[in-house]
């Protein structure tokens, strides 16, 4: 029997221990992570936490609708047993019909029918260094080369905050990200810091100006390369090709997977597959109430 609870009827601990027996666990999934994410959740359950959906819901306008939260890479179904497409079905349609609207990015193991498709990039990182680098393309291992010509120093001497300041001040200016998005990083980061599953990285030129920053998210055996910035102003010394390239080379030759988390856009997509990443797919579900249309439309201006 398929149930929905609210997050304030759910033990945390048996809700993590399911996440971590699925096929793909994650931290996105995590207890912590889901509050910290989005003030009011909810879940579908199969069972005593046998299987579990999570979601975050808000509320407008007196409507309800789920959204996926920012930063929040992927949700979906997780299972401490082999999940069937007919479980898959019957909990999506299963989905409270108090919600108008549903907007839920997956996780690829996910092939419920009538979903479209996000794109991002992985690397195994089980291979030397040297392996590793010979998979970069001519535009990386150049841009590389450069690189050495700058004489860069990789730090670790960077805070959560001075991330998120680069990338505002630079890509942010352009993309106009909205402020409860930089807060609900700054949340989930500290969590993760608390965790200790965040790694935070730098890149200096010999004066000490911060030139490109990154926050990578462990993340059972993946990584992702989570949210980033860089001083536009001196993209010619190329920090961010020595930030990527450094942190391969001090993770090569482990289990791991690094995901680039993204991205639709083609010339981000280069970038990540210029360092040997391969793309893959996963979906993204949507199920709208008829005659909402004032509401989606007021809807798609509020996540803005």
């Amino acid at each position: 029997m398929i149930r929905y609870l609210e997050s304030s009827d759910i033990d945390p601990q048996q809700w993590d221990r399911c996440i971590a027996a699925s096929d793909y666990s994650t931290i996105f999934a995590s207890f912590d992570f889901l509050s910290a994410a989005s003030d009011t959740w909810g879940a579908l359950m199969t069972g005593e936490y046998e299987s579990v959906m999570p979601l975050p819901y808000r509320s407008r306008f007196g409507m309800r609708y789920i959204f996926s939260p920012p930063f929040i890479s992927r949700l979906g179904i997780y299972s401490k047993n082999k999940i069937d497409h007919a479980l898959e079905e019957k909990m999506i349609e299963m989905i409270p019909k108090k919600f108008v609207l549903t907007d839920l990015v997956l996780n690829p193991l996910h092939q419920y029918p009538g979903t479209t498709t996000h794109v991002s990039y992985q690397l195994a990182l089980n291979q030397e260094y040297e392996q590793l680098k010979k998979q970069y393309n001519e535009n990386t291992k150049r841009n590389l080369k450069k690189v050495n010509e700058e004489e860069l120093i990789y730090s670790q001497d960077v805070t959560i905050e001075q991330v998120i300041e680069l990338f505002s001040n630079n890509r942010g200016e352009n993309v106009k990200l909205p402020k409860h998005f930089y807060s609900t990083l700054l949340k989930l980061s500290k969590v993760a810091d608390q965790q200790r599953c965040l790694e935070k990285k730098a890149v200096y030129d010999l004066s000490g100006n911060l030139l490109a920053s990154a926050l990578f998210l462990h993340d059972f055996q993946r990584v992702w390369f989570w949210f980033s910035g860089r001083d536009q102003a001196k993209s010619e010394q190329m920090g961010m090709f020595f930030l990527i390239d450094q942190w391969i080379r001090n993770h090569a030759n482990r289990e791991l997977i690094l995901d680039f988390n993204g991205s639709n856009n083609p010339n981000i997509a280069r970038f990540y597959h210029g360092f040997g990443a391969e793309k893959y797919e996963y979906p993204f579900y949507q199920k709208k109430k008829k005659g909402i249309k004032m509401f989606i439309n007021a809807y798609k201006y509020l996540i803005k």
